[in-house]
């Protein structure tokens, strides 16, 4: 199924694209859901046969990929109830794959010194349309909330 309209009435990311990339040139990012980013990058490449990748190669794949996002993939921005926190969304196809990218800043405002905060960055679970009118597919793996482990389709 894909969702070409999410549900927030935003057509434009919440935090400024290049403001937000400047943040992590300059201060790096916080992986705060490490199972829905850096160990979704982890075992994406593990489960697809792909280089293994440590934490560390993980976390410069996620920040070299945010560093190139375009307001071109934007989805939506949504608000985190459990981080009150409202987020933006973007999806990217890197070498083929797609992938579902979540992040946001503590502060509505940009802080000196404050980290983007790097929510998800992992294969999707459904397909959606970003700004450019390019559609991210599903993943090819997929997070198994019982088991708590990432898993091919």
């Amino acid at each position: 199924m894909t969702r070409s309209v999410g549900p927030c009435v935003m057509n434009k990311p919440r935090y400024e694209l290049e403001k937000v990339k400047a943040q992590i040139q300059k201060h790096g990012c916080f992986f705060r859901v490490k199972k829905k980013s850096t160990l979704a990058v982890v075992e994406f490449f593990r489960l697809t046969g792909g280089d293994n990748m440590s934490i560390g190669e993980a976390e410069e794949f996620i920040i070299s990929e945010l560093l190139k996002l375009t307001e071109d993939d934007f989805y939506e921005t949504k608000f985190l109830h459990k981080l009150e926190a409202y987020a933006d969304i973007y999806g990217k196809i890197i070498n083929g794959d797609p992938w579902y990218i979540k992040l946001f800043l503590e502060y509505e405002e940009f802080i000196e010194g404050e980290d983007v905060h790097q929510v998800s960055f992992h294969p999707p679970r459904d397909s959606f349309i970003v700004s450019s009118g390019t559609e991210i597919g599903e993943g090819e793996t997929i997070y198994d909330d019982a088991t708590n482990m990432w898993k091919l389709r």
